[in-house]
């Protein structure tokens, strides 16, 4: 896929190193990864701040009831209700953690698909410029895709 890039501002700074302002793919298996850690965390590495916090409520949310259900569990004396709080809430939160992993992954499968649609899309990035044989920087608003 080829990538034109329209050039809107011009900076007359010559840098070694640029940072890269311009959304990035993002690694997939990242995404996994950062997920398995915390809940969630692969979805706000790939963009998606509404995946990344609603699978981090429910891991902090089943994890306090998980908790309290283990601090009332009482098998020998005949108490088991917080123990079905524990045991509920536990299978909550492995379900939320193996659905957090595989929305991470395909959060960052979502971007990356996005990034190579065609079009024209709004990337800020600096970019290198060769300016009458100077080195230079130039920033690119715009990014059209075909």
């Amino acid at each position: 896929m080829k990538t034109a890039r329209v050039v809107l501002v011009t900076l007359a700074i010559s840098l070694l190193a640029v940072p890269r302002l311009a959304a990035q793919e993002k690694n997939p298996g990242l995404a996994g990864l950062l997920s398995t850690v915390v809940p969630g965390a692969g979805s706000f590495y790939a963009g998606n701040g509404g995946h990344g916090v609603r699978h981090l409520t429910i891991a902090g949310l089943s994890a306090l009831a998980a908790r309290s259900g283990l601090r009332h569990c009482e098998i020998p004396f005949g108490d088991t209700d917080g123990c079905a709080v524990a045991a509920v809430s536990s299978v909550a939160f492995i379900a939320n953690w193996i659905w957090a992993i595989t929305v991470g992954v395909g959060d960052a499968r979502r971007h990356n698909q996005y990034l190579a649609t065609a079009g024209l899309h709004l990337a800020p990035e600096l970019v290198a410029l060769d300016s009458g044989g100077e080195p230079g920087v130039g920033l690119q608003l715009l990014q059209f895709t075909f």
